[in-house]
């Protein structure tokens, strides 16, 4: 299964694998690939924001100097006509600005990220996709009873999973009632009970 993602000049790519999802970009200022196993990925993305600056900056000033000569015009009593060049060109900066955004969700993978791009028809797809094949991995990971384990450590495992949304409370649980049993019986001096019918 795979998605790409397009927004003006950004093209993103993710293939979705069995054990591994690959992110491929394209920018302006490069291209680039990255293989990254699901149970590497964050639970929660932050949000990044790709803006020019320099397209808000010089609309507002261009704004403000419109409003001024209009101000000044309207006060000297002047006609206002041809007086909102400015304001208009300010505008104008400040729509370039708004279309030329990016906004991503990124998920923290080691020392870089996969990027999706919001304004997009994929974006919820890739993000349902990577977060449910995330919690089946780490569920095959970290989900079964390691009978060699420190019954301590075992538990705590089970309780981080439920945090990472790999498990269920209800199967968090079921794993540490078991682990707890299994304790019990393994303590020195205790047999196991049997009941004769």
């Amino acid at each position: 299964m795979h998605f790409v993602q397009k927004r003006r000049s950004v093209t993103h790519r993710f293939d979705f694998h069995a054990d591994a999802v690959t992110f491929q970009y394209k920018d302006r200022s490069g291209s680039g690939e990255a293989k990254v196993s699901y149970g590497d990925v964050a639970a929660k993305p932050s949000v990044r924001i790709e803006e020019n600056a320099w397209w808000r900056n010089l609309g507002a000033l261009w704004i403000v100097i419109g409003i001024l000569q209009l101000g000044f015009a309207f006060a000297k009593g002047d006609g206002l006509a041809g007086r909102g060049f400015w304001l208009l060109a300010g505008c104008v900066c400040l729509v370039v600005h708004r279309w030329t955004r990016i906004s991503y969700s990124v998920f923290s993978v080691g020392t870089g990220g996969l990027f999706v791009i919001q304004e997009e028809k994929h974006h919820d797809a890739i993000v349902h996709e990577l977060l449910q094949r995330r919690s089946a991995q780490l569920k095959r990971w970290y989900g079964s009873i390691d009978v060699n384990g420190e019954p301590d450590k075992e538990i705590a495992r089970f309780q981080w999973l439920v945090t990472q949304q790999a498990l269920t409370q209800p199967e968090a649980d079921a794993l540490i009632a078991t682990v707890q049993a299994g304790a019990v019986l393994s303590e020195p001096g205790r047999t196991p009970h049997s009941r004769l019918h």
